[in-house]
């Protein structure tokens, strides 16, 4: 039914349509990206997909809990972490909203539990990965990218099993209105404009490669280099 909430959906069979649907929008997107530039008045620009930095899909080196936190560690954040994202106000319809509302509820709960900080921040890297040329310009594109490749998944919970797991109606409420605030125009501003994130205890192959910007309880935050 369009506009129900996700949370009434869980049962598992509307996840795994959400997955196809999305893997199914993804295998058509274009090889140039539009790019809002506010130097040619506002307008898209296309820039060619080979000068985008690669999206890496999360493998991690195979590193102990302690050994990863250490390493980890050891990473300075930024000494220049950048200004905080512009405010997203979502522009499609009470369709199209509410199914970029529940893509985000659902990366907000089963990425970040209960922590109203956590789902905060993982809301900010979702919006600001919709807005860079190297991503899907949608909220449940990106949530769901490389689900259609096998170990691609950008976001784990969408490949590892997780949306077997049952959260109350009451945890659905509330992460449903803080991302009902973050397509309102709500921002998260300790990530700035953080495209990655991953928790303290694991080491992705890509950290390295990036700049790190923040940390928001056991979870890192990263940009590329020179964003």
């Amino acid at each position: 039914m369009p506009g129900a909430t996700i949370k009434y959906r869980l049962g598992l069979a509307a996840p795994v349509i959400l997955l196809l649907v999305c893997a199914a929008l993804l295998a058509f997107a274009p090889r140039y990206a539009p790019v809002h530039n506010p130097q040619t008045g506002g307008k898209s620009t296309n820039i060619p997909a080979s000068t985008l930095p690669a999206v890496e899909p999360l493998i991690l080196q195979p590193v102990a809990i302690e050994d990863a936190r250490a390493i980890n560690a050891k990473v300075p954040f930024s000494s220049n972490p950048g200004p905080p994202a512009r405010p997203f106000v979502f522009a499609g319809d009470d369709a199209a909203r509410a199914r970029a509302a529940d893509c985000l509820t659902a990366a907000m709960l089963y990425e970040a539990g209960h922590d109203p900080a956590g789902q905060r921040a993982v809301a900010q890297v979702v919006i600001n990965r919709a807005r860079h040329p190297a991503f899907p310009k949608s909220i449940c594109g990106v949530i769901f990218q490389g689900t259609e490749r096998q170990s691609g998944c950008q976001f784990t919970f969408t490949c590892d099993g997780a949306m077997a797991r049952q959260y109350s109606d009451s945890a659905w409420s509330n992460a449903r209105l803080l991302a009902s605030a973050a397509l309102s125009g709500s921002v998260f501003t300790p990530v700035g404009h953080a495209t990655h994130y991953h928790t303290d205890w694991v080491v992705p192959y890509w950290s390295s490669s990036l700049e790190k910007i923040s940390a928001v309880g056991t979870h890192l935050f990263f940009r590329w280099r020179g964003s």
